[in-house]
């Protein structure tokens, strides 16, 4: 068995919630950075270990999207040194966000995500959408291109602008925000 290989079969790889889930994917990472020619780094750093099962954490994550108006996009925005903040961009994604009627925790965690995107050059994008990729592979199995069809139906539904939004950023690459489009159609009655 080869090291990705093996790397990949260790269960917490898969399993979000597993103490060990940000080791792991990191691991993978770094021999996907070997593999392409780039130093190994820590590069899968903020994955947040919440050992609740979902049924616990959803109406944490449900309760913000009852009452829009405390979202705020910007509140945790964490920008890399050298970058400015673009008021207009904060506020189209945020009436994007909006209509998409998700929680502040997502969207807490989607603000992240774009502080650490705005770095990604194009082999980091490409390691995001490998890693995406096999994790709707496993949880999706032979389901997984109806599940990206669906988020990305999902994103088209919210704007079009959205969908290339995400393509330019490099946030679509991203299993979560897959996911959150996923939940997002599927709160409006579309399943796989």
């Amino acid at each position: 068995m080869d090291d990705l290989t093996e790397a990949r079969s260790d269960p917490a790889f898969w399993d979000s919630s597993a103490p060990s889930h940000a080791a792991s994917v990191q691991k993978v990472a770094d021999i996907l950075a070997e593999a392409s020619g780039q130093e190994p780094s820590e590069v899968i750093t903020d994955i947040k270990y919440d050992a609740r099962p979902i049924d616990e954490r959803m109406p944490e994550m449900m309760a913000a999207a009852d009452n829009v108006e405390e979202i705020d996009v910007t509140s945790k925005l964490n920008l890399p040194e050298g970058f400015e903040f673009d008021q207009a961009e904060a506020e189209q994604v945020q009436d994007w966000l909006y209509s998409a009627e998700i929680s502040q925790p997502e969207i807490d965690g989607f603000v992240d995500l774009y502080s650490q995107a705005l770095t990604w050059d194009d082999t980091r994008i490409e390691q995001e959408k490998v890693q995406a990729l096999a994790s709707l592979d496993f949880k999706y199995g032979d389901k997984r291109e109806k599940a990206l069809h669906l988020a990305y139906s999902a994103a088209n539904s919210i704007s079009p602008d959205f969908v290339n939004y995400l393509d330019l950023t490099g946030l679509g690459n991203r299993f979560e925000v897959i996911e959150t489009l996923i939940n997002f159609a599927r709160r409006k009655g579309h399943e796989i």
